[in-house]
């Protein structure tokens, strides 16, 4: 019985998983942070590029940055690349925006005042919500697909939940969540499952 795995399928598999699955993760922590990584840019001196300015040319800076993302992964569904194609897109536009973001560092608002409770109830809401979210959305269907996707409101509703039902809030977490809005709009008809 052929299960699948063959060595250019285990490949694709680990490229997926280091390229894509990887960076996705860290994406979905850097917006949990608030915008922001632990020790990680730090370690690889990020942002790369900072740019002189004050708030209008960060906010510019950094919508840019989302639309040249959304772009990519647009353009990969409308010419129906694969799903694998798809997500190493996906984490290294993820990896790219991360890298060159301009933080604004400024808050919108803290809800909870004691910090350690703050984070805890924030990833409890984020990952709570976004964990729901990949177990309605996302299904293994093995080599050479690998993954299957599929939208629909419920799963639209709880993203935008895990966006924005937070403890504190900054005006990064903001310009992400309204670009994540709207993202799912543009590939919904491309990744969703055929019943």
């Amino acid at each position: 019985m052929n299960s699948g795995w063959s060595p250019k399928s285990v490949i694709s598999f680990i490229c997926v998983l280091m390229l894509g699955v990887a960076p996705l993760f860290l994406f979905f922590v850097w917006i949990e942070r608030q915008s922001t990584l632990p020790w990680i840019p730090q370690w690889l001196g990020w942002p790369w590029i900072f740019v002189d300015g004050e708030l209008p040319a960060l906010a510019l800076w950094d919508a840019g940055l989302l639309l040249a993302a959304g772009a990519v992964q647009f353009l990969l569904a409308r010419f129906r690349a694969s799903v694998p194609v798809r997500l190493v897109a996906g984490g290294v536009c993820a990896g790219f925006v991360v890298s060159l973001w301009q933080n604004t560092g400024i808050a919108l608002y803290q809800l909870v005042p004691h910090a350690a409770f703050s984070a805890f109830l924030s990833l409890t809401i984020f990952w709570g919500c976004l964990g729901t979210t990949i177990k309605l959305a996302v299904r293994w269907v093995g080599p050479p697909g690998m993954f299957a996707f599929r939208f629909d409101r419920s799963i639209y509703f709880l993203t935008v939940i895990a966006l924005l039902a937070s403890p504190m809030m900054t005006l990064d977490r903001i310009f992400v969540s309204v670009a994540a809005f709207f993202f799912p709009l543009f590939l919904r008809r491309s990744f969703t499952l055929k019943q």
